[in-house]
């Protein structure tokens, strides 16, 4: 739920808004023992028009996951029991005269912290993140209809107290140095440069089309690639990702006030990475380890019901991902290497309801679960097959 109020202050109007959701329930994973957990999000935003060509905008997003969270950080799905992140930003909005482009400025910075186990404290996790982004945007819309963004941001990204176990001794019992491309403390750390485009168009039948594109540079400078003999070069780690996405909606009214809303979403994402694997333990080398090929499907369809302005709504959001590395060898349970290559399916289903208890009160429902299967059967480090289901009710309010 949302509370608006109005402050005049500096010369200036100010619009604070907020929101808050509080949820608990049960959860389970991989067939473990149903347990009690929740989430919990504080989102606020605030706007102030500076005069005829000025405005801004600030932000704050803080967030709690206890339903055991997969991440990542590192690989392809690391499990941990929970999560919080807490993010700031702000974001200047400069509208020339007799144009109708609109310039937009901003900068962000936004914390993680991930707890592998329940008894580990906070902001003492090896996968704890830090990052600050610098960014521009040029929008353009036109008649309230089309939308045109273009944009690039430039981000630091650290993980402070990440420092592996090899790190400590980097010399195996021969005294050879042990060239693992995760060793030592600030081997995740990275910089990126990401160019990015989004079109949002009107469609027949009062459908919309919403599409976008981007390109993402990641340097990890302290991250060495690796050779084939097990060595380590002067060249630092750089994968180059490519997203693109898309998503047809449309809405029908049955009655004035019972309406329809549903969507088909489509997504693609590629990681080409120059970074090496060698397996010290097996003598195996793997070019290309982290490429990789993402393809997604999620279909939306959703029920209004009642005043337009606060309606109850149930929708239910199905989900099919398919995740490909073309380079990286599946390994048996026991660590064996095979001929086939790594591949991974996830099916999720979420069911959503929210009911209006009052004018700034909301009931919340959530039905979640998710099912991952992959050929890879080595999960000494990441996940790539497990089972989740979670069942969470409770309050949303709005300020």
């Amino acid at each position: 739920m949302t509370v608006m109020f109005g402050v005049s202050a500096f010369g200036a109007d100010w619009q604070p808004v907020a929101s808050v959701r509080l949820l608990g329930g049960q959860h389970a994973f991989r067939g473990e023992r149903v347990s009690v957990s929740g989430n919990a999000s504080v989102r606020a935003a605030i706007a102030a028009v500076l005069g005829p060509q000025w405005s801004l905008l600030g932000s704050f997003d803080s967030e709690y996951e206890g339903t055991k969270p997969l991440s990542q950080p590192v690989g392809p799905g690391t499990l941990f029991q929970q999560r919080m992140t807490h993010a700031i930003g702000l974001k200047p909005v400069f509208a020339p005269k007799k144009s109708r482009w609109r310039f937009k400025p901003s900068i962000r910075y936004r914390m993680e912290f991930l707890k592998e186990t329940r008894d580990e404290s906070w902001n003492r996790g090896l996968f704890d993140s830090q990052s600050a982004t610098l960014g521009f945007e040029a929008e353009l819309p036109y008649r309230d209809k089309y939308e045109l963004r273009l944009g690039f941001d430039y981000a630091f990204v650290r993980f402070p107290r990440y420092q592996s176990l090899e790190s400590r001794s980097r010399y195996d019992f021969n005294g050879a140095v042990l060239a693992r491309e995760l060793v030592g403390d600030n081997v995740l750390n990275y910089t990126s440069q990401t160019l990015y485009s989004a079109l949002s168009a009107p469609l027949p039948r009062e459908a919309r089309l919403d599409v976008s594109l981007s390109f993402e540079r990641k340097r990890f400078g302290s991250q060495p690639v690796v050779k084939g003999d097990g060595l380590l070069t002067g060249q630092s780690r750089i994968d180059l990702v490519t997203r693109a996405a898309g998503r047809v909606s449309l809405g029908r009214e049955l009655r004035r006030d019972i309406r329809l809303a549903g969507g088909l979403g489509l997504s693609a994402a590629t990681t080409i990475s120059n970074q090496n694997r060698y397996d010290a333990g097996q003598g195996v080398y793997s070019s290309r380890y982290y490429n990789q090929f993402e393809i997604g499907v999620s279909p939306r369809l959703g029920l209004e019901l009642g005043d337009d302005r606060r309606p109850a709504t149930l929708s239910l959001e199905p989900s099919w991902t398919r995740r490909t590395w073309g380079q990286r060898s599946v390994q048996a349970s026991s660590g064996r290497y095979l001929s086939e290559t790594v591949h991974q399916t996830v099916w999720g289903v979420s069911l959503r309801v929210n009911y209006p208890l009052g004018t700034r009160l909301r009931f919340l429902g959530e039905i979640e679960t998710a099912a991952a299967s992959s050929n890879q059967g080595f999960e000494q480090f990441y996940r790539y097959n497990y089972g989740s289901f979670s069942l969470l009710t409770g309050l949303g309010l709005d300020f």
